[in-house]
């Protein structure tokens, strides 16, 4: 983790230091996670949020200059063994095919706070704000993925409306007598999903013929680590054979 950290200077996106924080619908907290504590095991003691986006902009640049591709928004169908074990055929949606002998599946307050994650809990479920830190946007915006935990099924894209009505009813500053809820503008990306505690069986399928099936973070669990949730990783990593 700490060699991790050493390198996050050379991935040339913005980051900042945080406080994770969680409070109550009325915005008292509740508690805060002092990073200090750990500070006699790491010479990092503190978290830094990182702009997803950012991040993959970056991968997705070191990729290309490699002379390899990214392929977005291609859903597997079906994957098989082929040539006796040695590869696995992975067959997509949009009726491609592809075959390889490694398939790794893997990862894929009185005012509102703009420079940590800050989680509220309340009778209707969370609502966790991660600021994305962006320099491109205009004095006065500010670009946040939200997480919101919700007692009924919600539409399969939510939109602002349906995100405002929560927010305005247990968001940031929706008990505030001095200050507004922050109004939603636009969405850019929304989905939803059922928090399912659940585990792959295995994280390695070995074919006969020397195939391997890998899986690692979001891949081996049912649903995404919004508010820790699912949380997975492998610790020490598992380094990759060169070819």
């Amino acid at each position: 983790m700490e060699t991790a950290i050493e390198h996050i200077p050379e991935l040339n996106v913005e980051y900042r230091p945080f406080l994770p924080r969680t409070l109550d619908p009325q915005e008292r907290l509740l508690f805060r996670i002092r990073m200090t504590e750990i500070a006699k095991y790491t010479r990092y003691a503190f978290s830094l949020v990182i702009p997803q986006h950012k991040v993959e902009l970056r991968m997705r640049e070191y990729v290309e200059r490699s002379r390899n591709n990214v392929h977005w928004k291609k859903r597997v169908a079906d994957i098989k063994e082929v040539a006796k074990g040695s590869q696995y055929e992975l067959r997509f949606e949009s009726g491609e095919a592809l075959r390889a002998r490694y398939v790794v599946a893997a990862d894929v307050p009185a005012n509102i706070s703009r420079d940590g994650l800050q989680m509220m809990i309340g009778a209707g479920g969370i609502i966790l704000t991660a600021p994305m830190l962006d320099s491109s946007l205009a004095p006065g915006q500010n670009l946040f993925r939200l997480y919101l935990g919700v007692p009924d099924t919600p539409p399969r894209a939510p939109d602002a409306n349906y995100f405002q009505a929560i927010l305005n009813a247990r968001g940031p500053r929706s008990h505030s007598t001095q200050h507004a809820v922050p109004k939603i503008v636009q969405v850019l990306d929304s989905s939803r999903y059922r928090t399912r505690p659940a585990l792959v069986d295995r994280y390695v399928q070995r074919a006969n013929g020397g195939a391997y099936i890998m899986l690692a973070g979001d891949s081996a669990h049912k649903h995404g680590p919004a508010g820790c949730n699912g949380i997975f990783f492998l610790e020490p990593p598992i380094p990759l054979p060169p070819h």
